[in-house]
């Protein structure tokens, strides 16, 4: 399945979004009309620019000369095994760097973690200014947000586990899916859930994700103000790539079967 345009955006200056495993007409609808959003297809790769791994730099290159644009705030998303994009992004020696990214229920690392694993995330928390982690009652400001199911998948260090060892803290599962423990690190937020099978990895999916989606894109100041204008009819040219219909339901759930299978 091809990565598809979810929306062009407008403005001579346009935020980009770029997804990973996610897409649906909810999460669209959080973000602002002038945002410029594109997603990976079903197999987590960008096809339509000559590469199944394009750069940020690449990204912005071949949309800013397509809509005669520039781009200024720069958000990252992924869910699940699209948390391994998101940090490819961040390996990347490139000019781009990320405004605010939401990892959802996806960083996990090797058994035993290899160092560059977790230094990755250790650098791009520096940047963000984080101050010693500490619990916070709420974080509605963070440029990170990173959640957490308690699943260890086999051959794999977990979710939660990998965050204890990247950031040094001691999380533990929230008592509740409606009551996950939070963390807050500078502008970085973390929230930990309960649950080890499977429906704790949907939950991350249907719940969980809308939800700190929204909240980044507030914090990043890029959420709807209600104005919405549907994908194709923003100011300008209607690129032919725009899908009206955005990343099948059925596909998105083919996805996440196959994602499910590691934790069985």
């Amino acid at each position: 399945m091809s990565a598809v345009l979810q929306q062009q955006g407008h403005g001579e200056v346009r935020p980009l979004v770029v997804w990973y495993y996610l897409g649906s007409k909810e999460l669209l609808d959080t973000l602002d009309s002038s945002c410029c959003v594109v997603t990976s297809g079903a197999d987590g790769k960008f096809h339509y620019i000559n590469s199944d791994n394009p750069t940020l730099d690449s990204i912005k290159k071949t949309y800013g000369e397509r809509f005669n644009c520039s781009f200024s705030t720069v958000m990252l998303a992924g869910f699940s095994a699209g948390c391994q994009g998101v940090r490819t992004q961040l390996l990347e020696n490139q000019v781009t760097k990320p405004s605010g990214l939401l990892v959802c229920d996806g960083v996990h690392s090797s058994e035993p973690p290899q160092q560059w694993q977790l230094d990755v995330w250790r650098d791009y928390l520096a940047t963000c200014n984080a101050s010693l982690p500490k619990v916070s009652p709420s974080s509605s400001n963070g440029a990170i947000r990173w959640t957490c199911s308690n699943i260890t998948p086999t051959g794999f260090t977990g979710t939660r586990e990998t965050l204890n060892l990247v950031t040094g803290l001691d999380t533990q599962p929230g008592e509740s899916l409606e009551d996950p423990n939070i963390y807050q690190s500078g502008r970085a937020s973390f929230l930990t859930f309960p649950g080890t099978d499977a429906d704790a990895h949907i939950y991350q999916a249907t719940t969980v994700l809308p939800k700190q989606h929204l909240l980044l894109a507030q914090s990043l100041g890029i959420a709807s103000n209600g104005n919405k204008v549907s994908p194709g009819e923003t100011p300008g040219e209607t690129p032919s790539d725009v899908q009206r219909d955005l990343v099948p339901i059925i596909a998105a759930a083919a996805v996440l079967v196959l994602l499910l299978s590691e934790f069985s």
